[in-house]
């Protein structure tokens, strides 16, 4: 196996017939079952199609009219579904413009993914930081927005002064070093970081977007 990024496994990889290459892939976080194959295909194939028509390492592939298949399944096997990118695809004109990553998806349809990929997290909560932080509640807001909740095991008097100074520095450090974040990030994605202590109470809500790196 290879881990593409934090979210993405290269499970296996083969020559399954005549010309065809075959990719299986495991999808984490995420629930096939809050995906439709038709709706997965749609946020999916053109950033594939844009990495097959542009990485020259493929280019003899390309060459070779080889057909390439991709399948995706969740965390508990599920299929989420396959997509196939043939000759067809990918001796069309290279579009700059839909190159599959969040940055060249529509508001809607990154809201859309955003929604999905939270009811994933969702299924993993509350989710254990660290020795004294938890997160506790995720959700996507409209405009591109993704909101976390974290809950520390202690009072707010028990904190330092410059606690939020401390954890706005620290959130800076972890989204530079954090691809999938930057990406979020880089893509116009508002990140919204809630603290509330032990006994529930907010007390402090850091929010971040790319003016801010």
């Amino acid at each position: 196996p290879m881990q593409v990024n934090q979210a993405v496994r290269i499970d296996s990889c083969r020559v399954t017939d005549k010309m065809t290459i075959k990719t299986h892939s495991t999808i984490s976080y995420v629930n096939a079952k809050n995906f439709n194959p038709d709706e997965f295909i749609k946020m999916t194939k053109p950033g594939l199609l844009y990495t097959i028509q542009t990485n020259n390492d493929l280019k003899s592939l390309r060459d070779l009219d080889v057909i390439f298949i991709y399948s995706y399944n969740d965390d508990s096997g599920k299929p989420f579904g396959e997509i196939t990118i043939g000759p067809e695809d990918y001796n069309q004109p290279v579009d700059e413009n839909n190159k599959g990553d969040l940055a060249s998806m529509k508001t809607e349809d990154t809201d859309a993914l955003l929604n999905k990929v939270v009811t994933g997290i969702k299924d993993h909560l509350p989710m254990e930081v660290d020795e004294i932080t938890t997160l506790v509640e995720c959700n996507a807001l409209p405009n591109k927005t993704l909101e976390y909740t974290y809950k520390l095991s202690t009072s707010k008097k028990d904190m330092a002064d410059n606690f939020e100074e401390i954890i706005k520095d620290n959130l800076k450090q972890t989204i530079k070093t954090n691809a999938q974040t930057k990406m979020m990030i880089d893509a116009g994605i508002t990140i919204v970081y809630i603290y509330k202590d032990k006994s529930g109470k907010e007390f402090s809500r850091i929010s971040f977007d790319s003016s801010d790196m």
